[in-house]
């Protein structure tokens, strides 16, 4: 869980320092391993100029919004996977079942939420 939630904050991250470029123009650069050792490291660089800093991109605020949404999505899962782990060492049937009765209804609210999200208006 731990492991997750960790590689969860460094998405979140990465996200933002894009949004951030595309919204104000720079350079960014994104490493990653290539290989199962961790050795070798391969970089991309983003560049962009924003050629209208002046103005408001309503893309970028759209994104921002939506990346809000999937972070309470998100938050909302973390806090039914921590439930579900302290009633399991609980081992009372009744409190798992309703913690598996929570989870799948929030997992299909969420499925729906995502379906939304994924509807990004390109200009």
């Amino acid at each position: 869980m731990v492991r997750i939630l960790a590689q969860e904050r460094i998405l979140r991250q990465q996200v933002a320092d894009i949004l951030q470029v595309i919204d104000r123009g720079g350079e960014l650069i994104d490493s990653y391993p290539v290989n199962l050792d961790n050795r070798e490291v391969v970089s991309r660089k983003l560049v962009y100029t924003n050629y209208r800093a002046n103005r408001i991109n309503l893309q970028v605020i759209e994104l921002r919004a939506k990346m809000a949404e999937l972070e309470t999505i998100i938050d909302g899962f973390s806090d039914l996977i921590r439930n579900k782990i302290a009633v399991a060492k609980e081992n009372d049937p009744r409190a798992v079942a309703a913690v598996i009765r929570r989870a799948s209804h929030r997992f299909k609210l969420s499925i729906l939420s995502l379906f939304e999200l994924s509807k990004i208006p390109i200009a």
